[in-house]
């Protein structure tokens, strides 16, 4: 989700294929989009936020949907299969978390001693992520090249990026 401030509107950018997953994302950024519309015709210092902030509306809109598609289900099947989803995003959300963290954390280690090659990087999500997971996942449920995928690694003005998620996740189940 991107913000055109001075058109005030708000565009998302997704290939969407018509699974959870997608959903899931989809109603996580249309959390964004809600969020900058309430605040589009305050001047735009009033319009900052923190990424605590930010994360939080996104992911309480995610889970509002998610309710809501529980609620609206029909056959105990759909049902179990959406309170599976819940309790594994709770999981998931925290180990994914955890593991960009402990990502972060050895990189900015690593990275005092100069430049850290892409066999480095990527010994360095596998480890992250097989500590986060407490090595529950087969070899296929790694993603050593996770680190490459999310811009969140890139944006070098916002470090440890997982901390927002985690604020939001927690807060919006309060």
């Amino acid at each position: 989700c991107t913000g055109f401030p001075i058109k005030k509107e708000t565009r998302i950018f997704m290939t969407y294929t018509n699974t959870f997953g997608n959903m899931s994302t989809l109603a996580h950024e249309l959390g964004h989009s809600y969020h900058s519309h309430v605040l589009k015709d305050l001047p735009i210092f009033a319009s900052r936020y923190p990424m605590t902030l930010a994360e939080t509306a996104s992911t309480f809109n995610e889970l509002r949907v998610k309710d809501a598609a529980l609620e609206l289900a029909k056959n105990p099947q759909e049902k179990l299969m959406l309170l599976d989803q819940k309790l594994q995003d709770g999981y998931i959300m925290f180990c994914n978390l955890h593991a960009r963290f402990i990502f972060d954390s050895n990189f900015y280690e690593e990275r005092k001693g100069g430049m850290v090659s892409r066999k480095r990087l990527d010994e360095i999500m596998l480890s992250a992520q097989k500590l986060a997971y407490a090595n529950t996942l087969d070899d296929n449920g790694y993603h050593k090249l996770f680190w490459a995928s999310k811009l969140h690694f890139f944006l070098t003005g916002q470090p440890f990026y997982n901390f927002p998620y985690t604020f939001g996740f927690l807060f919006s189940l309060g």
